[in-house]
């Protein structure tokens, strides 16, 4: 599986892929310089279970870490996992 991740001036969003197959996706707006807000997660119906939302957002996650900003939990699924785990405590914004 490869994450591949694109963004712009307001959003951007991580993707995975398995070869030429998406799998899912999280996307995201940028609030501020230093802030962005994951708006969606979509794993595509023969892939939910498998994990994949949980490493797109560990993906976004590292992205925060790496680049020093925060992210903001729109997304039920993340806010769900921002709850479960205290591993994105330092990325939660």
């Amino acid at each position: 599986m490869t994450i591949n991740h694109t963004s712009n001036e307001q959003n951007g969003e991580f993707v995975a892929f398995e070869g030429e197959e998406k799998l899912g996706y999280i996307s995201y707006e940028w609030m501020d310089a230093d802030h962005f807000a994951i708006v969606h997660t979509v794993v595509s119906p023969e892939h939910k279970g498998k994990g994949i939302g949980k490493i797109l957002l560990d993906a976004a996650a590292d992205y925060a870490r790496k680049h020093n900003k925060k992210i903001k939990d729109v997304c039920s699924f993340v806010t769900m996992l921002f709850a479960r785990s205290d591993k994105y405590n330092d990325v939660k914004g």
